[in-house]
């Protein structure tokens, strides 16, 4: 029985990822090592899609499963060859594969002291609650009809605006609000005055980056 937790599906997906080329797994690795690796998973994946000839569905696909069995690699307290031993035990008929892509494996498995000291910003700056990771919304115009409705007298803008959130496990999930001009003005005064304030904070305390 494998130490590891592998899902229902799981080996259907591992077999797409063992089944591209060398190229597009060198650069998953190389992007695990950067801090888009830290990002929302929608925005490494774009990048994996941009920067190789992997389909955007496949690469969406990939950094999960990657991402995934990092966290289990971390989780079981176990070393890249130890996992790789597990999933062709789990996966016999993955196993022939599994050993020709092993040093691939490796390099996606490994832990880089880069990617945990930005793994470890990540987590500071996102803290043990909710993170807002992208928005998008639409302007929306609603008529005012006259007491007969059938001319129109006047109109009301608004904007819904849909905020994606993620939780420290990178659980996502959206929320949708309405703002109407008063409350636009609000949060566009908001905003630039956080803004001021994170300049002032970055001046004053320099960021130290190690190599």
């Amino acid at each position: 029985m494998t130490q590891l937790f592998l899902p229902t599906g799981f080996e259907d997906d591992l077999k797409l990822i063992l089944e591209l080329d060398d190229a597009a797994l060198s650069k998953i690795a190389e992007l695990m090592d950067t801090e888009t690796a830290v990002g929302a998973m929608v925005d490494v994946a774009r990048r994996l899609a941009e920067e190789s000839d992997v389909p955007p569905y496949s690469a969406h696909l990939t950094v999960q499963v990657v991402r995934y069995l990092a966290g289990q690699k971390r989780d079981c307290g176990l070393d890249e060859n130890h996992v790789i031993d597990e999933l062709a035990r789990a996966f016999p008929a993955l196993a022939e594969l599994i050993g020709q892509r092993k040093e691939s494996l490796i390099a996606l498995l490994s832990e880089k002291p880069r990617a945990k000291r930005l793994r470890k910003r990540d987590r500071l700056s996102r803290g043990i609650v909710k993170t807002l990771v992208d928005v998008d919304g639409y302007c929306d115009l609603r008529p005012i009809f006259d007491a007969e409705k059938t001319t129109i007298v006047d109109q009301v803008s608004v904007v819904l605006v849909r905020l994606h959130i993620e939780d420290d496990a990178r659980e996502d999930e959206s929320v949708v609000l309405q703002l109407n001009e008063d409350s636009l003005e609000k949060l566009e005064k908001f905003l630039a005055e956080t803004r001021r304030k994170l300049d002032c904070l970055a001046e004053a305390y320099p960021r130290i980056v190690q190599p």
